[in-house]
Formats: structure tokens, C-alpha cells, sequence
């Protein structure tokens, strides 16, 4: 679909360009998202990035920025390709080179047999079994290269389309100011001859080599130049002015805005793919930890911390900033000045000029906010960069604010702060979540361990960290919730970002220990279930409520292949305190699933069954 800019259009045309600007998983169709605006970002009302978004450099400068994200995207999508290339390179060597030595081993004269030969092939085995891991990962690859590839096909398309009609009218006010001063220059000219004529030095008309009646002919005519002149140049003067009042008044915010949203847009998509991706290559190394042995992992940051580690505000923030000094151009031209001949001033008596605008940031803010006023709907999108924080996402509505987030929020804060009466204290987060997952998800393949669609999980982030009672996932698509999968990721991502993790760091170390140290199922099932009972209240109820919606979707395990194993190694991170921070070991991992899978195979036993 393409970008449609005209003030009148571009709010439903844009929305519904940049929902397709990420498109969803394989696992699921193309849907509709809400586009990140740069509104939403408290960074725009940083005095230095105002004064450059509201100058002349302003879309030069966003342009220039939007192409960096759009190269970033490609070169992203071209390492993503060149990698799955490898990984199936890699695959397909170790099943041939596991293959010729299986089959040189099985000859008779080919060398040691005996428990060494079986130890061989069991080795071969277990590469082969890591190595085909590899398959899930390959094709999620070849996914994510697509959508990065496409969204880099999209982005170019809506800046082009901006910058030609930006650009256009940025160049008509240059043209405008342009004309303006060869006006003046043929005003002033003419202006020059008239004060030599009128020179009672100049030597020409002093020692006779003019008649007195050519003088005055030639004074009545040049006075009529100039009066047509200084006409001329008032009228370019009043041209220039105004389309750069229009400029700068109505038309460049909105071309701002516009760069601005598809920036942020670009951005966001960009970091939300890099974090899939280590996510992915995370998943990949664990899961074939799972089949050999299990080792220490060093100190250093994990791949998944390294990519959530990007700032897209911070970069756009440097980017924007710097700009004034990395450019060639001034900040903001002078306006066009009507500049009287001082020989006229006392010639002959003419009307002042028009007062010019002065493009000074009170007098910007003034045209915005009268801008804002107007009843067109198409010019009381584009106001002043303070207002728009305020507005509302289309997607869901804010009519109850939240005194605190819901993400980040420690879990007895955000339960004090929505005051529900529901007995049992489970955020709204949660209990909306689990609803429509227990409604709509049972049956989605691959439920948890399937990433969902990065905008969705985002916006839904935001919905319940601003006005969650307003919001009911009992139908999702009124929202414009399309993935399933993208509410678990939501789910998920609440529990991932809670500062003090669900089943605490205190009982962190004897959780472990029950299911490390006792090797009796029924020892290990009542060791879990006396750590669980010292958990406080509130945790404990929320353990209650997420543990047997987990057992609900294990049961639908020959549909969604979310067996309680797979789901103890999705949830076991997420709800321990190992594996959240730096420096955790792999081995840990699969104590911490352990301790998940126990509760969930015991959880009528632990629990009062619901």
C-alpha cells in the first residue's frame, strides 16, 4: 500500500501503510499493528532537538536519518541471510561427515571395535542430534530475512514519497527568496543610477556632455524603472514570505511528524528483530546444551542482553543534536528583509513594508498553536510537539490512566495501585493475558515458545501500562490483536521485566537444592511445595493462577506440542532469579525447569485445584 501525504489523508493512510511494516512470523497471517509515533517520546521536548526539528535543516536532517535505519535494515537482513546459509552448510557437513565415518567404523579391518566403536557412534549420535536442532533456527532465519527485507522495501518507498513532496516545497520557498533578492538587485541598481544622475558632481552632466533635457528625460525614466522595480521586489518579498510562513507554519511539521513516526517505526522494528535474533541463537546454543554436556558460560553479557541493550532514543537523540554541526547549512535562514535605497528614503514618499515574520520559536509556536485551533481536520494533526505526547493511541483507550506502569512495577506495588476487588490479587496484566490465551491460544502451535509479532507485544505493553481496565482481551480483534502469539509474548515479557522475579531471589537457592539434591519424586514434590508455601501472598497467588493455566495448555500438548517439559524450560528463567542477570551457568537452566516442571505435574498437590 502506498504513503498518501496530503494533510487531509494522512492519518488513515499511514496507519495503514506502516501496519504493514512488519509483517508476522510464519506461524501466523499478516496483521494490522499500531505504528510507534514519535509523539509517544519524551525526548522530542528536549529543547535542542526542537530547535532543530523546527529549522530549516529539519528534513534534510530526519531524511538522512531515516536512510541510516533503512541501511541498518538491510545489512541486518543480509548478515540474518548470509547466517542460515552457514547454519545449513554446517548441518549438512556434520550429517555427511558423521555418515562416511559410521560407515568406515562399521568395517571389520577399519580399526578399534569394542566399546570404543559403540562410544564413537554414540558421539556421532549426539552431533547429529545438535546439529539438527539447527532446523528450527535455519527456518526462522529465512523467515526474519523476508520480513527485514520487506520492511526495508516499504521504508524506502514512504521516504521517497516524503521527500519528493517535502522537498518540493521547501524548494519552492528557496526559489521564492531566490527571486526575491535578483528583485532587489535590479531595485538597488536602479536605485544607484538615479543617485549618480542626481549627483551634482557627476562630471557628465557638469561640463555640458548631456543637455539638461536629456537629464530629465533620463531621470523620468529611470524613475519609472524603479517604481516598476521596487513594485516587483515588494511583491517577491511578500511571495517569499508567505509560502515560508505556510512552510513553516503548516507544511514541515507535518513532514516532520511524518519522518519522524517512520523513524521511530523503522527503529523499533529493527531492535525488536535484533532481539529475535539473539533470542533465536540463545534458544539454539540451550537446546544443544540440553543434548551434550553441560558448561559454565563466562561473565560476559548474553546475546539477548546485547541486542535489548540498543536505545533508539538515545541514537536519535545524538543523531538529531549533532546535526547543526555536521551540517553545511545554518540552522535557520534570515527572512527576507524589504531593504529601502537610502536615496529613496528622501526621494519620494512610499508605504512601509510589510512586517516580516520573524522565525524566532515563540512565533513558530504561535502559527502551530493557531494551527491546532483551526477545525480542518487535516491541519489540527500537525501542532506542537508537547501536545502530541498527550494523544491517545488509536489501538486502545486511555480513558482510566494507571498511577504506575504494569511492566517494571514490583508485584505488590501494582496490586496496591489497581485496587481490585477480585479477592484473589492478580494483576490485570496477567489475568487478561491467561483469559485470552485459555479462550483463543490452547490450540496455537508452538504456544510461548513461538515469538510474537514485535509491534503487537509492544502495544499491548503500553495498553496495560497506561489504562489496563480499559482494556478487555475477551475479543482481541477490536483491538487490532491479530496474534495469539503476541499476547503470550506479552505475558511472558511482564514476568521477564518484574524487578524482583515471581518466585523471589530469597528461595531462589532452596527451590534449587529440592530438585538438585533429592532424587525421590515424592521427596522432591514436598521440598518445591514447602519452598512455594513461604512465598509471600500476593506471589503465591499469582503462582496459583499462571501454574494451572500452564496445566491447561499442557493439556492440549498433542495439539500445541507444549509439553510441561517445553514449558518448564520456556517459564523456568522467567520465573527464577538465575538466567535474568549476567554471569548465570547453562546448568542452572535446566535446574531452574526442573523446579517448574515439578510444580506443574504436582500442582492439584500444591495448590487448592481451581
Amino acid at each position: 500500500m502506498s504513503l498518501i501525504y496530503s494533510p487531509a489523508s494522512y492519518q488513515g493512510s499511514f496507519n495503514d501503510a506502516a501496519s504493514s511494516y512488519y509483517p508476522s512470523s510464519a506461524s501466523s497471517a499478516m496483521v494490522t499493528t499500531a505504528p510507534i509515533h514519535a509523539s509517544g517520546f519524551p525526548l522530542l521536548d528536549d529543547p535542542r532537538i526542537r530547535d532543530v526539528l523546527n529549522s530549516d535543516i529539519a528534513i534534510e536532517t530526519l531524511l538522512n536519518r531515516l536512510k541510516q535505519s533503512i541501511i541498518s535494515v538491510k545489512d541486518l537482513a543480509g548478515y540474518i541471510k548470509r547466517r542460515s546459509s552457514i547454519e545449513v552448510d554446517h548441518i549438512n557437513d556434520i550429517k555427511r561427515l558423521s555418515k562416511s565415518t559410521r560407515e568406515l567404523s562399521s568395517k571389520v579391518d577399519s580399526g578399534r571395535l569394542g566399546t570404543y566403536s559403540r562410544s564413537l557412534l554414540d558421539i556421532l549420535a549426539v552431533n547429529e542430534r545438535a546439529a539438527g536442532v539447527g532446523h528450527t533456527f535455519v527456518a526462522e532465519l529465512h523467515t526474519m530475512h523476508e520480513d527485514l527485507a520487506d520492511l526495508a522495501r516499504r521504508g524506502e518507498k514512504a521516504r521517497k514519497t516524503v521527500k519528493d513532496i517535502a522537498m518540493r516545497h521547501e524548494k519552492s520557498v528557496s526559489d521564492a527568496e531566490v527571486l526575491a533578492a535578483k528583485a532587489r538587485a535590479r531595485y538597488l541598481g536602479f536605485c544607484d543610477e538615479m543617485e549618480k544622475l542626481k549627483d551634482p558632481n557627476n562630471k557628465a552632466v557638469k561640463f555640458g556632455f548631456k543637455s539638461k533635457a536629456n537629464v530629465q528625460l533620463q531621470e523620468q525614466e529611470l524613475q519609472a524603472k524603479i517604481t516598476n522595480a521596487e513594485g516587483e521586489y515588494r511583491q517577491k518579498v511578500a511571495t517569499a514570505n508567505s509560502l515560508r510562513t505556510d512552510l513553516i507554519g503548516d507544511l514541515r511539521p507535518q513532514y516532520v511528524k511524518q519522518l519522524t513516526d517512520l523513524i521511530f517505526e523503522c527503529d523499533e522494528a529493527l531492535a525488536r528483530y535484533l532481539e529475535s535474533y539473539a533470542i533465536l541463537h540463545e534458544n539454539l546454543l540451550i537446546d544443544q546444551s540440553f543434548i551434550v554436556a553441560p558448561e559454565t558460560v563466562t561473565n560476559e553479557p548474553s546475546l539477548k542482553e546485547l541486542a535489548v541493550s540498543v536505545d533508539n532514543q538515545a541514537d536519535f537523540f545524538d543523531d538529531i543534536v549533532n546535526a547543526p554541526a555536521n551540517s553545511k547549512k545554518p540552522l535557520n535562514r534570515p527572512d527576507v528583509p524589504f531593504v529601502q535605497h537610502p536615496y529613496m528614503l528622501g526621494f519620494s514618499p512610499i508605504a512601509a513594508p510589510p512586517t516580516a515574520i520573524t522565525n524566532n520559536p515563540s512565533s513558530a509556536l504561535s502559527i502551530r498553536t493557531n494551527v491546532s485551533r483551526s477545525p480542518s481536520p487535516a491541519k489540527s494533526m500537525h501542532t506542537d510537539y508537547n501536545s502530541m505526547r498527550s494523544r491517545p493511541s488509536s489501538r486502545f483507550s486511555t480513558s482510566i490512566p494507571m498511577a504506575v506502569p504494569s511492566y517494571g512495577t514490583p508485584l505488590d506495588e501494582l496490586i496496591e495501585a489497581e485496587a481490585l476487588p477480585d479477592p484473589i490479587p492478580v494483576p490485570i496484566v496477567v489475568k487478561q493475558c491467561t483469559s485470552a490465551l485459555d479462550r483463543f491460544g490452547l490450540n496455537a502451535e508452538g504456544l510461548y515458545r513461538h515469538s510474537g509479532t514485535p509491534t503487537e507485544i509492544a502495544a499491548l505493553k503500553h495498553a496495560f501500562d497506561t489504562s489496563p481496565q480499559s482494556l478487555d482481551l475477551s475479543n482481541p480483534a477490536r483491538h487490532g490483536i491479530s496474534d495469539i502469539h503476541a499476547v503470550a509474548g506479552a505475558l511472558k515479557l511482564y514476568f521477564q521485566e518484574l524487578p524482583d522475579p515471581l518466585l523471589t531471589t530469597a528461595l531462589h537457592k532452596e527451590l534449587l537444592a529440592a530438585v538438585a539434591n533429592t532424587s525421590n519424586e515424592w521427596d522432591r514434590r514436598d521440598r518445591v511445595h514447602e519452598a512455594v508455601n513461604k512465598l509471600p501472598d500476593n506471589n503465591y497467588a499469582v503462582l496459583r493462577h499462571l501454574i494451572f493455566h500452564l496445566d491447561r495448555v499442557a493439556r492440549h500438548e498433542s495439539v500445541n506440542r507444549m509439553s510441561i517439559v517445553n514449558l518448564g524450560n520456556m517459564w523456568g528463567p522467567l520465573l527464577m532469579a538465575s538466567g535474568r542477570g549476567k554471569g548465570g551457568k547453562i546448568a542452572e537452566l535446566a535446574l531452574q525447569a526442573a523446579v517448574v516442571e515439578t510444580i506443574l505435574y504436582n500442582c492439584d498437590h500444591i495448590f487448592e485445584a481451581e
